[in-house]
């Protein structure tokens, strides 16, 4: 399975995400626990527009590591495309729990919070971004 994988992480740098998506498949076929393969499969079905079977990949990924902050903030980008922000911002929340200086969930968060309108708030996690890329 680690070929599958291999090759599934090529296809997915590579924008070939229908090849990345069937790949990470049969990775998930033959290694059902496997999160990472679930998150990555979980990105190239977000790209793909399957949004709602992204969801459930980042899910599962979840259920099987509930550290994963990756695929807590690519969940939260799945869940911004359906417009569901609420949950999103629960998510980014949630991978900035577990890593305080993932930038990318601040950055995430941000952007749903000024779309439902909680502006002051975006604008926290936005300076946050600055002073994670200051520190590092």
């Amino acid at each position: 399975s680690s070929n599958y994988f291999l090759r599934g992480n090529a296809y997915l740098d590579s924008g070939k995400n229908e090849e990345g998506s069937s790949d990470f498949s049969t990775v998930i076929h033959l290694c059902p626990r496997n999160s990472v393969a679930l998150n990555n499969r979980g990105i190239c079905y977000r790209l793909l527009k399957k949004t709602k079977e992204a969801v459930n990949d980042f899910s599962q990924a979840i259920s099987l590591n509930a550290n994963y902050r990756d695929a807590y903030n690519n969940r939260g980008q799945a869940y911004s495309d359906l417009g569901k922000f609420d949950l999103a911002i629960d998510d980014y929340s949630k991978a900035i729990e577990l890593d305080p200086t993932y930038w990318f969930a601040f950055n995430n968060r941000a952007i749903a919070l000024w779309e439902v309108g909680r502006k002051d708030e975006a604008v926290i996690d936005y300076e946050m971004v600055s002073k994670i890329f200051e520190s590092g």
